[in-house]
This record gives structure tokens, C-alpha cells and sequence, in this order.
């Protein structure tokens, strides 16, 4: 499961990647990036720029976060906080323990890289009119998305967790 996990969570952080490059040719040299009341920009930056800093947080800080998440448990086993730690972290167990924080972690970083894929979405339509602005319903509705499901993802990674097989 943590190597088919691992594929698809790289697939998905090219595909973002692919999508942010391949997209931003239709944005101007300078690019609104920041968004103030009535969702009307209210800072810039140069596209290259843009696009460093997106790319950055669309792929690079998903890898930091699943690193931290899903393979720092390894190293530091003794600072892994779960229900019924000592359950799952006895030595008949640990290895598949680490492996399913693993996956979750992968999980995780695929749904911050999709929503900053979002972002990118939202930022593309913003700069499509004049003067940007941000469509608001629909970054609402992405917010709220992105929070419901990682609500779920902290539900479902604790309910792994949360009871012993008797």
C-alpha cells in the first residue's frame, strides 16, 4: 500500500506541477497575488516569481509536510502520540504502524498540493478580469472543502488508531 501510495502522491505533485507550469503563460508580467476586503487585489508580484513561490508551496512544502508527518515517527519513536501508543508501537507491530502513518502522511500532501492547485485556479481567474479580483464564492467553497476534508483525514488517521483488536 505505502508504494502504490507514494506513486500516486508524486503523480499527483507532477500533474500540480505540470498544471501551474503549464498554465501561468496565461497570466501577465505582473501577477495579483494577495487579495484584501471585497476580495479586490491588493498585491503583486512578477510572474516569475509567481511561479517559484507556487510551485514552491505546491510541491515542496507537501514533500516537508509528509516528510515531517510520515517518516519522522520512524526516527523518533519516542515522540509518537497516538491511542494506545505502547499497543502499537510494540515491535510486532511498529512496522505496519509506520507504514499506515505513512500512507496517511502521503495522503496528506496530496490534498495540500491539489488545494494549492486550487489557489492557482483561483488566481488564474482573478487575473482574468480587470481590475483582479477574486471569485469569492468559489473561494469560499474550496476553503471550506479543503477543511472538511482535512477534518476527515485528522478523524480517520486517529480512528486508525483509536481502538485495540481484542
Amino acid at each position: 500500500m505505502l508504494r502504490i501510495c507514494s506513486i500516486a502522491f508524486f503523480a499527483v505533485l507532477l500533474f500540480v506541477a505540470w498544471f501551474i507550469v503549464a498554465t501561468t503563460g496565461q497570466l501577465g508580467d505582473t501577477v495579483a497575488t494577495h487579495f484584501a476586503g471585497g476580495f479586490l487585489a491588493n498585491g503583486w508580484m512578477q510572474r516569475g516569481e509567481y511561479v517559484a513561490f507556487s510551485l514552491t508551496f505546491s510541491t515542496v512544502l507537501p514533500l516537508i509536510i509528509t516528510g515531517i508527518v510520515g517518516w519522522l515517527p520512524r526516527l523518533f519513536p519516542g515522540s509518537v502520540n497516538l491511542p494506545h501508543r505502547d499497543y502499537w508501537l510494540a515491535p510486532v507491530r511498529s512496522a505496519a504502524t509506520f507504514e499506515s502513518i505513512a500512507v496517511r502522511a502521503l495522503l496528506l500532501g496530496a490534498l495540500l498540493s491539489v488545494f494549492m492547485a486550487g489557489v492557482h485556479g483561483l488566481i488564474l481567474q482573478a487575473n482574468a478580469v480587470t481590475p483582479p479580483q477574486l471569485p469569492a464564492k468559489l473561494f469560499w467553497t474550496m476553503v471550506i472543502a479543503f477543511l472538511t476534508a482535512f477534518a476527515f483525514w485528522i478523524w480517520a488517521f486517529w480512528s486508525r488508531f483509536r481502538d485495540v483488536p481484542r
